[in-house]
């Protein structure tokens, strides 16, 4: 990876990777239902702001859905989940200092999901990796002052379930589904581009060369953590608008197959302001990160 897009990296994870100052009580509550879990976010930092956090499985990974009250995070909070506890992680930096160097990269390293911003108190996210895999202990999932790369309001640990929950079992034994490309008009951009099948915009790394990779999770980056490839089970599908021999897939470094479009990977970009159809904000992202046309060009 260049140092440019390393700086960039760097320098985006740090606004949403946020040090929690205290955790007080116990593990954040959680209700598995006949397929989801629900969990409570406490506040934190001296904060009184709360919410709830729901992880249902879907066929291709599972989908998190967080609702907030109205407080500082209400519109543009940061989310993501950690690889740590939420006791855990608040020793990581002592709030309200300001962690650099080898702290600020133990705290971006414990990233492993970026999710949706809030907005309007609430955030939606497909996850493309087997719930189970987050519910072996140790997990927590934040929320953070936009902006504000230092102060979270709430967090809730995701809890431990056996494998054999129905939670559990559900994504485990689930199949991801081949996935389709398709073409759809912005409106922001005025041109064609290339979304997934719920309309999410697909981006090209310009650093990447005849159809190799190169944006994967290592341990300096987590390039891929920012910018989640668009995997599929199999040879991906043409949808409208799409020319079915410009699709294909590469081998990506976890062992996935990763959905190339004439030579060019697909991601998505998770650090949207609002992952849903028609968001861009992901374009011309640091002059690295650009849309795809129908034609399998980049529009820059």
């Amino acid at each position: 990876m260049k140092r440019s897009f390393a700086a960039a990296t760097a320098l985006a994870a740090s606004a949403v990777c946020l040090p929690l100052a205290s955790w007080a009580g116990t593990d954040a509550t959680s209700h598995e239902g006949a397929s989801a879990i629900r969990i409570l976010l406490k506040p934190v930092n001296g904060y009184h702001e709360s919410g709830v956090a729901r992880l249902t499985p879907t066929r291709d990974g599972f989908t998190v859905k967080l609702t907030v009250g109205r407080g500082p995070a209400t519109t543009g909070g940061h989310t993501h989940i950690h690889d740590l506890s939420c006791a855990r992680y608040a020793r990581i930096a002592p709030h309200p200092h300001a962690p650099t160097g080898p702290q600020l990269d133990r705290q971006l390293a414990t990233v492993t999901v970026y999710l949706t911003d809030i907005y309007n108190g609430k955030s939606s996210t497909d996850v493309t990796e087997p719930l189970a895999k987050f519910l072996r202990g140790g997990y927590s999932i934040n929320v953070h002052i936009p902006n504000d790369p230092y102060t979270a309001v709430m967090c809730g640990d995701l809890p431990r379930r056996a494998v054999g929950s129905s939670a559990a079992r559900a994504t485990a034994s689930a199949s991801p589904a081949p996935a389709l490309v398709r073409a759809a008009f912005n409106r922001k951009l005025k041109k064609t581009i290339l979304v997934d099948a719920k309309g999410i915009t697909l981006y090209a790394f310009a650093q990447e060369r005849a159809g190799k990779p190169t944006c994967n999770d290592d341990s300096l980056y987590h390039c891929s953590r920012l910018w989640p490839p668009l995997v599929t089970s199999g040879q991906p599908r043409a949808g409208k608008g799409v020319n079915a021999k410009l699709l294909g897939v590469a081998r990506r470094q976890d062992g996935r197959l990763q959905v190339t479009y004439d030579h060019l990977p697909l991601y998505e970009f998770a650090n949207a302001t609002r992952k849903r159809p028609g968001d861009v904000s992901g374009q011309n992202y640091l002059g690295l990160w650009w849309v795809v046309s129908p034609s399998g060009k980049k529009i820059t």
